[in-house]
Formats: C-alpha cells, sequence, structure tokens
C-alpha cells in the first residue's frame, strides 16, 4: 500500500476515535437519565459522574445516609485495577463523598485519608456495609460497640459493651431487645439480612422481624476470650480467639501497661442437616476479616495473587512495642490503644505481622499506587 495511502487511513482513525470520544460526551441528557436509572449503587453512580461534566449534570447525588459527627456508615469493597485486586472501606462523610481505609483500621473523627480514586480506572464491587461509632463519644451516653442496620429503619447494636438494644432513625434513646440482664451479648452480625448475636457463654440468637430475640443455635461450649460471628457463602461460623495477659512495668517497679495478646484461633460451622456446631481445620479459598466493626469472607479466587485459608484481625500492641516497632504501621483507637493488623495462616497455624509478612499475604489489603489520583497522608 503506498505511503500516502497508509497516512490517510491513519488520519481517517484518528479522526473516528476522536469523534467517538466526543459522542461519549455528547449523549442526549434523555438518555443519560435513563442510563443513571439504571446505577445498582452509590458507587455506581460515583463512577457514572467521574465520566465529564455532561454526564455529572445529568444526575445529581442523593442525599449521604451520613448520621452525624461520631457515626461513620461504611461500605466494604473489592477494588479492582490492572489485572489487581484488593480490599477496601469506603467512609461515608458528609459532604456526600468517601474516604479510603483498609477494612482492618478504626475510623474516627479525625481521621485523614488524602486518596482519591481514579473511579474511571477502578472497578468497586460492593461486598457489605455496616456502621462504625466513634469510641472516643459515647452515643447517647451508651458505649456502642458494634452496630448494623436493621431492616432499613433503624440500628440494631450491641451498646454499653453488653447490651444488645436497638434505636430507629430520629429515636433519642435505645429500646432494649435483652430480657434477660444475665445475658452478656458479645458480637453481632448480618447474615442473608438477618441479624444474628452472640453471648459471652456461647448461644446464637436471631432477632425476627418484629425484634424478639430468639435462641437460635446449640450452646457452643467455647473457652477463647474473644467470639465473633462471620458470615461465609450464607452460613454463619463462630471464631474463638484466645489470648494470653501481659503486663509491663517501670523501672521504679510500678505497673506501667497491661493487656491481652492473641495467641490461637478456632473456627466452627453449623452442620444443617445435624444441627450441631463442627470445628473447621481449613477455609480452603476463604479468607476471614475480623474488623472491630465487620466481619466477613472473600473468596480468594477474587484476588489473583492473595493467599487463602487466613483470618486477617487487629491485635493490640503494648504502648512500649508501639514506640520500638517501627517497621509496623501501627493505628490508635482511643478504645483499644495502639494496634497492628495480624494474619493467622491456618495451614501453619502462625501469626503474622501484616506489614512484614510474605507479598501473598500483603496483597489482599495493598492497593495498586496507580490507582489514585493523588496521594497526600493516610493514618
Amino acid at each position: 500500500m503506498p505511503k500516502t495511502t497508509i497516512n490517510h487511513h491513519r488520519k481517517i482513525k484518528r479522526c473516528n476515535s476522536s469523534n467517538n470520544a466526543r459522542n461519549w460526551a455528547d449523549l442526549p441528557k434523555e438518555l443519560l437519565e435513563k442510563i443513571g436509572e439504571h446505577l445498582n449503587s452509590r458507587i455506581d453512580v460515583f463512577r457514572y459522574r467521574a465520566v465529564c461534566s455532561s454526564w455529572r449534570s445529568a444526575i445529581s447525588l442523593s442525599p449521604s445516609s451520613y448520621i452525624n459527627d461520631f457515626t461513620f456508615p461504611f461500605i466494604v469493597c473489592r477494588l479492582e485495577h490492572s489485572r489487581r485486586s484488593c480490599l477496601v472501606k469506603l467512609i461515608e462523610t458528609n459532604q456526600g463523598g468517601f474516604k479510603v481505609l483498609n477494612p482492618l483500621t478504626i475510623p474516627k473523627a479525625e481521621f485523614i485519608c488524602g486518596k482519591s480514586l481514579n473511579l474511571l480506572d477502578c472497578r468497586l464491587i460492593e461486598l457489605g456495609e455496616g456502621l462504625h461509632f466513634d469510641s472516643s463519644i459515647d452515643y447517647g451516653e451508651l458505649n456502642v460497640k458494634k452496630a448494623v442496620l436493621f431492616r432499613g429503619f433503624g440500628i440494631v447494636a450491641i451498646y454499653d459493651y453488653v447490651k444488645l438494644g436497638f434505636r430507629g432513625f430520629g429515636d433519642d434513646n435505645w429500646t432494649n431487645l435483652g430480657n434477660n440482664s444475665k445475658i452478656l451479648f458479645t458480637d453481632i452480625v448480618l447474615c442473608q439480612g438477618e441479624v444474628y448475636v452472640m453471648d459471652k457463654n456461647g448461644n446464637v440468637y436471631w432477632i425476627d422481624k418484629f425484634m424478639n430475640v430468639v435462641k437460635y443455635l446449640p450452646r457452643l461450649n467455647l473457652s477463647g476470650q474473644q467470639k465473633n460471628l462471620v458470615e461465609s457463602e450464607g452460613q454463619l461460623y463462630v471464631v474463638d480467639t484466645y489470648s494470653r495477659l501481659w503486663t509491663e512495668f517501670d523501672e521504679f517497679g510500678e505497673l506501667f501497661d497491661s493487656g491481652t495478646e492473641k495467641v490461637d484461633m478456632k473456627v466452627y460451622k453449623l452442620d444443617d442437616k445435624w444441627g450441631i456446631w463442627v470445628q473447621v481445620t481449613s477455609l480452603n479459598d476463604r479468607v476471614f476479616v475480623l474488623g472491630e466493626d465487620v466481619c466477613f469472607s472473600v473468596s480468594v479466587n477474587d484476588f489473583p495473587g492473595c493467599e487463602g485459608n487466613c483470618i486477617y484481625f487487629i491485635d493490640r500492641l503494648s504502648v512500649r512495642d508501639a514506640a520500638f516497632s517501627h517497621r509496623l504501621v501501627r493505628y490508635h483507637d482511643a478504645k483499644i490503644g495502639y494496634y497492628v493488623p495480624r494474619v493467622l495462616k491456618l495451614d501453619d497455624r502462625v501469626m503474622r505481622d501484616i506489614q512484614v509478612s510474605s507479598p501473598s499475604l500483603k496483597r489482599l489489603f495493598s492497593p495498586p499506587k496507580d490507582c489514585f489520583c493523588s496521594t497526600l497522608s493516610c493514618p
């Protein structure tokens, strides 16, 4: 083909590319509004509005579900970018936007995460939602340990550390749901749209639509110090965590600091056929994430290069460890003090700090740098 003909075809191709790009921006407003009607989530709306100014003006951003200065609605998402996938937590703000956090970190009123996602190059798949209450503030003078949304019109929470209560949107006070004051509740989770809670003695309850607390499953005889409920593939699991006490003394022999360190975990699953709890020794391709405000499960098949059969969690650091462990990314919360993200590999039952683990263990919580428009500071 003559050189002039080749150049002519290249020119036509460039013009067509330019016209195609311009046509996307010049779509009729009626069509853009029609597309907007089929957006399934708030994240889809953000990505839609990020295309260009004409798309942004076609649909407005609905008011945020932001509640107040110390209650943070959040969603857990799978972030996909250039064949990489990782987990992120998106915290809604009162300005109608969101902040990006590691799902294991605890948000607080003054948190700053100066990272803006490039929504044109990233895909966000919503995996779950929840609420976090700033632990430095007593909500209604009663500390909230953990909360979930209840059927779209209120919150069910473990409040005052061990009580179970309901609070409708706009209500000033909690309604106590536990008739027996001797029952101490420890965890709460959403599983297939239903709310389940667990008490300190290993009993699991279901909250029906009339807000009755119904004993649901046989008791688990657990000896660990912490118990978490986790939903995985539509089934309910319990993670029993064992800890040991530690103390630190100053140079004068006075107690300087004390706390607990996690040393082991056991996992139990309900056998639907026999109605009994069965201990499981492997999660196969699944990963459990035990956050302070949400517990959930994902498959590593959706996260290429990541390692399965693991439990990710946070563990408290002593004041001395927090001061001298410079290699660790440390976080701070008013309720638990300094803490670090850790992981338990069920293959060898060894607990590791995520930041100093192998790449396959860190990758699940490591967004690619080029998926952000800018990077300022992040706690």
